[in-house]
């Protein structure tokens, strides 16, 4: 029994051979396929995105372009070699320098702005602090000391950026 009030007839039989939405176009397999192709290149993008900025951010990072220069020669190793290495002597600290512009005080100085990073590579503790403090006190506000891992240095090396010469030589004589 029919729940309609009428009973069937050939037009009703017609609609039930056919499918529904006969004139309707049907939907591209790429409406479905597309998805999982954007989601398979895009996540590996973002993912290669995300490892680039954070390893870019360590203290380890690749700097292309960055010449390096030693501006004091190593230690000579004494017959005593139980003596730490002093303060005065700074064997092994290395200063990184971001922004380095021309300050207006002294020609060849870089700009009390610039971001200096001391790292110590020695058993010797505060060596890079001892260093901090120093340069803090000419005036450097961005300055942060460090501990080196991965290596152990015997002379004083500081990186800095293409064109940075005589600020990189004015902070080794500190």
């Amino acid at each position: 029994m029919s729940s309609h009030q009428y009973p069937e007839d050939e037009f009703d039989q017609a609609g039930k051979d056919s499918p529904v939405g006969v004139h309707r176009q049907k939907p591209s397999q790429w409406k479905m396929v597309l998805p999982f192709i954007l989601v398979l290149i895009i996540v590996p993008i973002l993912a290669w995105l995300g490892v680039s900025l954070i390893a870019g951010n360590s203290n380890n990072s690749d700097n292309t372009g960055t010449t390096e220069t030693t501006v004091t020669s190593a230690t000579e190793p004494s017959e005593e070699a139980t003596e730490p290495a002093t303060e005065a002597e700074e064997p092994t600290e290395q200063e990184t320098e971001t922004e380095a512009s021309e300050s207006e005080g002294t020609p060849g100085a870089p700009s009390t702005e610039s971001a200096i990073e001391v790292l110590n590579g020695t058993d010797v503790n505060g060596l890079a602090a001892g260093v901090v403090g120093t340069l803090q006190g000419e005036g450097y506000q961005y300055v942060s000391a460090a501990n080196a891992s991965g290596w152990v240095t015997e002379a004083t090396t500081i990186y800095y950026a293409p064109g940075n010469l005589e600020g990189a030589q004015y902070l080794g004589q500190l």
